[in-house]
């Protein structure tokens, strides 16, 4: 049976992240409608006018021929037995109408809906007709039907191996408490640095640590790029985040260094290269980032789906 996917126009890294993942296991299996063009290499828009310039996510895929017309006719014929909502607020209209025609439980013997939207409410519409992926989530307590998801990075983009570090922080940090440290005071800047992503990727790869946080939500491209380079993040005031909020499976000490002020980071730093730990927190971090390599969230995605059959 095939997936169906549902798009939404622009750049979205839970949508697209989740798609990288399907498309790579699954292949023409998982047809993309309408087509989300940032995806494909053949993109025409540059790399400098998508959302963060185009780095990690977009312009991966090679285009293949799918066949994306007479949809609701082949919907109708039970082609597709998986639908999926790429990111349900902003594809209600779309929702209410599979919902008019009764095609949602009719149709499809597994529906799903993604919401990486940053703030924290769900689309309660959608809760009884499938499965409910939110990513920024405050509630202790489950929904009814609902699952936990987080970003993911491509597995092209882990590198092969660490590189000589020859610098402590990375140099964009955008973390007002961090500049009352003097090694990031000096060396860093909080505007964006890097035009090309191999740039940027070199500065982490080249530094020991690199600096995350929240921004307006609590998961953030950033924290997965920087173990994908081999280098450890900082996240400031992880201690905060929700329990059950992404980013998952960050363990202070294990693979992130968590700090709520610049001292304590100063702290954890030094007592890291008292005890030689750097290289086993170094390869913590590196091995989160693999573990949600976009394929392998993906295949969890899909397992949490096929579970409530």
């Amino acid at each position: 049976m095939r997936i169906l996917y549902l798009t939404s126009p622009g750049e979205d890294y839970l949508q697209d992240q989740i798609l990288l993942g399907l498309r790579e296991s699954l292949g023409g299996r998982v047809l993309d409608f309408p087509r989300k063009s940032v995806l494909y290499r053949n993109c025409p828009v540059p790399r400098r006018e998508l959302y963060g310039r185009g780095f990690t996510i977009w312009k991966l895929l090679d285009d293949i021929e799918l066949d994306r017309g007479n949809l609701n006719r082949r919907i109708e014929a039970g082609e597709f037995g998986t639908l999926i909502f790429g990111n349900i607020w902003r594809q209600r209209r779309e929702f209410r109408e599979f919902r008019a025609r009764r095609q949602l439980h009719r149709c499809f013997r597994r529906v799903g809906f993604l919401d990486g939207e940053d703030h924290k409410r769900p689309y309660l519409p959608a809760l009884p007709y499938g499965l409910y992926f939110k990513r920024e989530i405050k509630l202790a307590l489950p929904l009814p039907r609902s699952r936990r998801i987080n970003f993911s990075i491509p597995g092209s983009k882990l590198r092969a191996g660490p590189l000589e570090k020859d610098q402590l922080f990375a140099r964009h940090v955008q973390c007002e408490e961090a500049y009352k440290l003097e090694a990031i005071r000096k060396h860093c800047r909080k505007s964006y640095l890097f035009e090309k992503e191999v740039d940027y990727y070199q500065d982490l790869a080249r530094s020991q640590y690199a600096v995350t946080m929240k921004k307006m939500g609590w998961e953030c491209q950033r924290h997965y790029e920087i173990g994908a380079n081999h280098t450890v993040p900082c996240f400031y005031r992880l201690s905060r985040k929700p329990h059950r909020c992404a980013p998952h499976g960050l363990v202070d000490g294990k693979n992130v260094l968590a700090f709520d002020s610049a001292g304590e980071l100063q702290e954890k730093i030094e007592e890291v290269q008292r005890s030689g730990q750097y290289a086993e927190l170094r390869e913590g971090a590196f091995q989160w980032a693999a573990r949600n390599s976009c394929r392998r969230v993906a295949e969890r995605f899909l397992n949490a789906l096929e579970a409530v059959d």
